[in-house]
């Protein structure tokens, strides 16, 4: 193996000491979320808690909500806000926000409550406010904007499982999910789930949005009745599958050994040409490929495990790019025993495709040429937790 020195072993040249033209780099950091020129190594945008959705970063700085284009972090609206409100989820024109101060929570990790004050911004304006019974949390729009998916935690008080509702912006209802065959689901044979969200990706082309959980085999599914898949009592992972215009859910459970590792080790992508999903267990060395459009699983194919956070990139030419820890390792999809890789000398914190491949590690990122088994530029972020993605 070819170490990546400077980070390779094998590259002879230093790197170069700037980007030309200057990727624009998505980051999370200590103190929240925000975009990092690759070019100036500057702040377009300094770290605040935000949320994320479409091409758009929706944050509050003193007081007041601003949208920025992920892209370019040039501000598209900025709005006073009636009183203290955290963003939790975004749209291309929406922001959904809770009120009050949540910056060191995840969605995925709720504090106990009993009821929910929400609020959704549209266009920089006020559309409607909501108070709403239960311990919720904003996920994602519909694609038409007019209803806003939940995770809706049980018991309110000591959060222990979930499942998905769907809040209607004009009515105010908040509804089951349906099926997929759009039958609307009793609430009393909802999908209920215990699960760790590790990673999420969108899928345009069918509108769906796949969130990777982990769990300790006591995800509890109504699969049986709803025709979900057959009994499958030691599934520890599975892909949530939502689709954002028509209003379903699909669980697609994983085959071991997913979910008996750290969940740290398990995430997932995207193919460039968005035909397939990959779920990956880096700690066991094995990727699941999923067709998108069945949502079902079509092979499994296996690389040398590698220990530490996971990450995983589709590439150009049917590839998929798997790091963790200190390890990155190529799959060649036309070449199915082909498999590349290399030794970092840091630890791994997260891969992004702009205009160059990035690697985010402790204290900043560091621009990869695969080919050439080169660091070709790099650039320092203290407080840097995760790069997430980037843009050219």
């Amino acid at each position: 193996m070819a170490s990546l020195g400077g980070l390779l072993a094998a590259c002879q040249e230093p790197p170069a000491q700037s980007v030309q033209g200057g990727d624009r780099l998505l980051v999370s950091h200590r103190d929240g979320l925000g975009i990092f020129s690759a070019g100036t190594k500057k702040w377009l945008a300094e770290p605040k808690t935000a949320a994320t959705g479409g091409a758009n970063l929706a944050c509050v700085e003193d007081g007041s909500l601003v949208v920025r284009d992920c892209a370019t972090a040039r501000v598209s609206t900025k709005a006073t806000l009636p009183g203290l409100w955290t963003p939790r989820a975004a749209s291309h024109d929406q922001v959904a926000l809770l009120a009050g101060s949540h910056a060191a929570a995840d969605i995925y990790r709720p504090e106990p409550r009993v009821s929910t004050s929400l609020l959704v911004m549209r266009d920089g304006k006020e559309r409607k406010r909501f108070e709403l019974d239960g311990n919720l949390e904003p996920e994602a729009f519909s694609s038409d904007g007019e209803r806003l998916y939940l995770l809706d935690y049980l018991p309110p008080k000591a959060p222990d499982v979930y499942r998905v509702r769907v809040l209607n912006i004009l009515t105010g209802q908040v509804d089951p999910l349906s099926t997929r065959t759009k039958t609307v689901v009793p609430t009393s044979a909802e999908e209920v789930m215990r699960g760790r969200g590790r990673h999420a990706v969108y899928d345009s082309r069918q509108g769906i949005l796949f969130t990777l959980y982990t769990h300790l085999g006591d995800h509890q599914h109504t699969g049986e009745l709803l025709g979900v898949r057959p009994g499958a009592p030691n599934v520890h992972a599975f892909i949530h599958s939502l689709h954002l215009q028509d209003g379903w859910a699909f669980c697609i459970d994983l085959p071991a050994p997913f979910g008996t590792g750290a969940a740290e080790g398990h995430t997932i992508a995207m193919s460039e040409s968005g035909f397939e999903l990959y779920a990956i267990s880096a700690e066991h060395g094995t990727v699941a490929v999923i067709d998108p459009s069945t949502l079902a699983i079509t092979q499994t194919r296996t690389f040398s495990p590698a220990a530490g956070t996971a990450y995983a990139l589709g590439l150009a030419e049917d590839r998929l790019l798997v790091g963790a820890g200190r390890q990155l390792k190529i799959l060649h999809g036309r070449e199915r025993d082909r498999k590349d890789e290399w030794a970092l000398d840091f630890d791994l914190r997260g891969l992004a495709l702009g205009s160059r491949l990035w690697a985010g590690r402790d204290g900043g990122v560091s621009a990869l040429d695969l080919e050439k088994r080169q660091e070709i530029d790099r650039a320092e972020i203290p407080a840097l937790t995760a790069l997430r993605q980037a843009f050219a």
